[in-house]
């Protein structure tokens, strides 16, 4: 009965969605129907075009976006560098074509929606002298066409290698071409795709696959409220292909960029089922107000995370990483943007894909926590009541009768499977398109009791009930559950289970696990296995993300779209724990509690945008202005339930005690943007934008911001001095400029908040509110200003790939505490002050290593440079400490002026006082003795105190660096993945329990190797267990638990097969694949995750408090496609 409760509110928006969906399409069909002429429409479109001496790809461009048609050739076969001139005022589409054409001796016709151009046969070509009779041809071959993934493709040119005859692939792939010879050779070419040369032989059947050409510079790429061309790019974007991880089994497609984009680093800090990845782009970087992207799907800016979002459903993804770029999305986009597409159907295709994987996950013997076993634990119990004149505890006194005893980190772990499906269903005509995504996706935690299970729905509409009017809508109800809690940090059940005795057993003699886990001198302990079985963790989100958009061509150079998009989450998590849990330190709960969270958001946007096409012979603008409207709502509950008398109900209802919070959280934003391309000559670029934003953030003295932006390109590949360098295929210089704004800086910073509190009127106390803060008035955003020079640079007929960006960043107007007189009754007030810097270089290289008929090697190579310091904080003290670290030195991060933002802080551990010389000579503790941990005197003042607390780390790398190969041979294919760091630093915080002196936890079999004596001092990272002398080690943090963190993560090896089938065949495609995710981490730290990071907080990196362990993951799968 539960299950069906909690499936409700997804079956629910299904069955709505299923319903408006039916709707649409029975009105759309009924007005298709009753316009069975379209292709005939099609080409009565009205074209208006001047344009002299141009090459035809150009011309047919340009009446691509005017008659919004779309043209299907080969640029080799019809010569699209063969230049025209064309002069034509209101004649129909047709007429045109029959115009720019035929003097080429290029012919067309409509396949699909779409129309297709081929030469005119050798036979039939006009020719102002008689041609020679060909010579008979022997015999003829057939064959069939398709894409990588086994769809046909139309239009492909098949041209006989030598000769002029050739011919073109059909609606569905198939062609037929006669051939001299069995020596004869054919050349199959195709716009986009990689030409291919087969040798005939015998063959009377040949069936190809082309590949698609990934380094096209032709190709779209979505960018801020549009799409444009590569190759007139003008600032700072990087973009990958869903097909490009199209068969990558994982469940986050974070994870399938990892190591991919040049400048943005993507972190798996965590292996807890269903939780998302760090990104971050171009090291950004913010004391308050955060470093995460602005993501923006299908034009939506959403406000809820990217977790549960299927990676099935993905077409393309944009990351905009320059203020050039970001500056449309104003106030928001100073971190960067990510630009998500989801998959759309094409007009004349249907389409089935089914895909499925299953893996198993296991927890990596590398970077397991090596704890002190039973023998090992005992020896060390004896050896600390010997040394500190106690008796020895019968439980120790014979070491050597214990073995191994238990491994608790093997008994809270086990292998996890996973599984997912993923059925996608497009069709589409000129008048109405469709595409459906489902996908279920179950993750078992290789923690006992963790999971994640998600539901996935996604259906994208297109209909045009009139060639100028396109009407669409996308929804993409999602419900996902997990049972993760407690799991991650230095409090959390993984990092307590390895304190656990060694000695103590995990299971009854009866099999039953048993309840607790402790020993002698010990903290009391439940047995973790069994608290992480017993107790509930009940957890569950519903999210729907949902545009509706309505597009009209006004005239042939003005169009307009309107746009209303949803964002909105349930979430509802719950916890209870009986009376077979526990903690440690407690021991079992002796009353039952629980917890229960709920919370919903709304997020609406509405946008409106005109844009403007126009060209004037050889100058091309295109503009867009806009007014868009968002308004965000969030409301959160938390129920305690407190005092059950049992555990055998568990619902808030029936606790004893209740209490309960609650809170509202809103905010708004209202803006005006405009943007102009220009391009002259298609070489001389030219780009400017600006965005207004107002926001119910910024107080009200400082409510606009304006974030204006301008870029700069030439394609020197496109001059005359270059022309006759063969080397160089393509060659562009950028330049840009512009400013961006983060303002993530709370709802209410900007009025001052009030609190209840307590009175004393007489001897009476009565309750009140109290005034809790000063409020800036002029509080407003960060700002965040940015240039960016850029290369890119194609060779050997785009054989390697270069692109190269330098990029400087200034941020200011920190949102920051400063003092104030005590005499306003407060300590500080918040506001904008301070300055921060970012500089960095930013290497790809794209190489085709290999290719022929049979093979194909590429290989993606990026690495990255990113700096930043701190200018100015606008304080005295020039610093600000964070963190809690070990609380006793204050914090364990500090962003100080001149340095990096939030530098790991502590103390400089310089191992022991080893003998009583070492320690007269050495500045110390009052508490040190010799033996004991000694520390670096950094003020010079002659003793140890927190004063001496300094920097100890940098948490941010020196570099970032991803590559990526790809190889296919015939019918197989193979990638590897892999990304790292360099340079950065983490402290190992977990080190302050598992390397505890005090004998109340096991601890890590290293600290065997202690100071014993001055004659037996051990490896110095140890120090005396003598009684009163443990307190440094263990609180004060500092550079003995801090280690170098550089890696290289071979994150994915994949191998597959395409099996071949029948053109016939109802089966298009099949593909079966085995794959491993998280292969090997090469890295000298000693811990199991050199990416961890406790926080994502930008002045708390680098610190790993005991973290889910990353399971690598072995997977199985195929990809069938009809």
């Amino acid at each position: 009965m539960k299950n069906r409760i909690r499936l409700h509110p997804l079956l629910i928006h299904i069955m709505r969605i299923s319903f408006l969906q039916s709707v649409l399409a029975f009105l759309t069909m009924t007005f298709a129907y009753s316009h069975s002429g379209h292709s005939q429409d099609l080409l009565d479109r009205s074209v208006t075009i001047r344009m002299e001496n141009t090459p035809v790809s150009k011309v047919l461009s340009r009446i691509e976006q005017q008659a919004r048609v779309r043209f299907v050739y080969s640029s080799n076969t019809i010569g699209a560098s063969r230049k025209v001139t064309v002069n034509a005022v209101n004649l129909r589409l047709s007429e045109v074509l029959d115009l720019t054409l035929n003097p080429l001796n290029i012919t067309y016709k409509l396949v699909g929606g779409q129309i297709m151009l081929q030469n005119l046969p050798a036979e039939t070509a006009p020719s102002p002298a008689q041609a020679e009779e060909p010579k008979p041809a022997d015999r003829k071959v057939s064959g069939k066409v398709s894409d990588a993934k086994g769809a046909p493709l139309p239009g492909v040119s098949i041209v006989v290698k030598g000769t002029q005859q050739g011919t073109s692939s059909d609606a569905d792939g198939n062609f037929s071409v006669v051939v001299a010879d069995d020596n004869a050779s054919l050349i199959f070419s195709f716009v986009g795709y990689i030409s291919q040369e087969v040798a005939v032989g015998t063959q009377s059947n040949i069936e190809i696959a082309l590949k698609e050409d990934e380094k096209s510079l032709d190709e779209l790429v979505v960018v801020g409220y549009g799409k444009q061309s590569t190759r007139q790019l003008s600032s700072s974007v990087s973009t990958v292909s869903g097909k490009d991880f199209a068969d990558l089994p994982v469940s986050q497609f974070s994870q399938k960029l990892q190591g991919k984009l040049a400048g943005v680093q993507i972190s798996q800090t965590t292996g807890t089922p269903g939780s998302g990845m760090a990104i971050r782009i171009r090291g950004a970087a913010s004391i308050t107000a955060g470093a995460d992207p602005l993501y923006v799907v299908d034009g939506n800016p959403i406000v809820g995370g990217i977790a549960n979002i299927n990676p099935n459903e993905i077409e393309s993804i944009s990351v905009l990483k320059d203020a050039s770029a970001t500056a449309l999305y104003g106030s928001r986009a100073a971190n960067g943007v990510v630009l998500i597409e989801t998959k759309k159907a094409v007009p004349g295709k249907t389409r089935i894909d089914y895909s499925t994987y299953i893996g198993a996950q296991q927890v990596p013997q590398r970077g397991r926590p090596d704890m002190m076993n039973a023998q090992e634990f005992a020896t060390w119990r004896k050896e600390m009541a010997e040394e500190r004149g106690l008796p020895v505890d019968p439980a120790f006194q014979n070491p050597q009768q214990y073995g191994e005893g238990t491994d608790w980190y093997d008994a809270i772990t086990r292998t996890a499977l996973m599984q997912d499906h993923s059925l996608s269903l497009s069709t589409g005509t000129e008048k109405f398109s469709t595409t459906a995504t489902a996908g279920f996706l179950q993750q078992d935690g290789v923690i006992l009791g963790s999971g994640y299970k998600r539901y996935s729905l996604r259906v994208n509409t297109n209909f045009r009930p009139h060639e100028k009017l396109n009407i669409g809508i996308n929804v993409a109800p999602t419900y996902s559950t997990n049972s993760n809690t407690g799991v991650d940090g230095v409090g959390s059940i993984v990092n307590e289970t390895l304190q656990t005795t060694p000695l103590a057993p995990l299971r009854n003699p009866d099999g039953s696990l048993t309840l607790t886990a402790t020993s002698p001198g010990m903290f009391p302990t439940p047995n973790y296995a069994r608290t992480l079985t017993d107790r509930v963790v009940d957890n569950s989100d519903t999210r729907i993300l949902a545009n509706l958009f309505a597009e009209y061509q006004i005239t042939k150079e003005l169009s307009f779209k309107t746009s209303a998009n949803i964002d909105k989450g349930d979430g509802r998590s719950f916890a209870f724990n009986g009376l077979t849990t526990g903690a440690r330190g407690t021991g079992l709960y002796k009353v039952p509690f629980s917890k229960l969270n709920q919370s919903k958001y709304l997020s609406w946007v509405n946008e409106n945008i005109l844009t403007f096409q126009k060209n004037v012979g050889d100058h091309n603008f295109d503009a867009i202005v806009g007014f868009t409207a968002q308004r965000y709502r969030t409301d959160t509950s938390n129920i305690n339930g407190n005092n059950y008398p049992d555990d055998k109900v568990k619902t808030i209802a029936a606790a004893g005690t209740v209490t309960a919070s609650s809170s509202i959280q809103e905010w708004s934003l209202l803006s005006y943007l405009a943007r102009v391309n220009y391009n002259y000559k298609g070489k001389y670029l030219l780009s400017a934008s600006i965005r207004r934003d107002g926001s119910s953030r910024f107080g009200t003295r400082n409510r606009w911001g304006n974030f204006p932006s301008v870029s700069a390109g030439w394609i020197l590949s496109e001059e005359e001095f270059l022309s006759d360098i063969q080397t160089i295929s393509f060659l562009k210089l950028r330049a840009s400029w512009g400013i961006a704004g983060n303002f993530n800086i709370g709802n209410y910073t900007h009025i001052p908040t009030i609190s209840t509190a307590n009175y004393v009127f007489g001897k009476t106390v009565a309750g009140g509110r109290r005034v809790d803060n000063l409020a800036d008035q002029g509080i407003g955003w960060e700002s965040n200003e940015q240039f960016n020079i850029g290369l890119d640079l194609n060779l050997f007929k785009d054989r390697i790939n270069f692109t190269y960006n330098y990029y400087r960043k200034k941020t200011s107007d920190l949102l920051f505490n400063v003092r104030v007189p005590r005499a306003s009754g407060y300590a500080n007030i918040q506001t904008n002050i301070g300055e921060l810097r970012f500089w960095g270089h930013e290497f790809s290289v794209n190489t085709v290593n290999v290719q022929n008929s049979a093979l194909r090697w590429t290989t993606d190579f990026n690495i990255s440079f990113d700096r930043n310091r701190v200018k100015s904080m606008g304080t005295k003290t020039n610093e600000l400490i964070t963190g809690s670290g070990s609380g006793l030195i204050g914090g364990d991060h500090v962003t100080r002026v001149g340095y990096p933002i939030g530098m790991l802080y502590g103390m400089q551990h310089e191992g022991v006082y080893k003998n009583q010389e070492e320690y007269d000579n050495s500045p110390k503790h009052s508490t040190s003795q010799v033996g004991t941990a000694k520390f670096k005197d950094v003020n010079g003042d002659g003793i140890i105190t927190v004063d001496d607390a300094t920097i100890i780390g940098n948490p941010h790398p020196d570099f970032i660096f991803g590559m990526t190969n790809n190889l296919s041979y015939k019918n197989f294919d193979f990638s590897l993945t892999l990304s790292g760091t360099y340079g950065n630093d983490v402290v190992r915080g977990a080190e302050q329990t598992l390397t505890n002196l005090d004998g109340v936890f096991n601890v890590l079999a290293n600290v065997k190797d202690r100071w014993r004596s001055p004659e037996n001092p051990g490896s110095g990272r140890y120090g005396s267990l003598e009684a009163g002398t443990t307190y440094l080690e263990r609180d004060w943090w500092g550079s003995q638990m801090m280690y170098d963190a550089s890696h290289i993560s071979i994150n994915n090896i994949t191998l597959g097969y395409t099996i071949p089938l029948k053109s016939s065949a109802a089966i298009k495609r099949l593909r079966a694949y085995a794959s491993i995710q998280q292969a090997h981490i090469f890295t000298k730290y000693p811990g199991a995750n050199p990416q961890v990071s406790l926080s994502q907080s930008t002045t708390g990196l680098g610190i790993d408090g005991g973290s889910y362990p990353v399971p690598r993951t072995y997977s199985l799968g195929f990809n069938v496609g009809f």
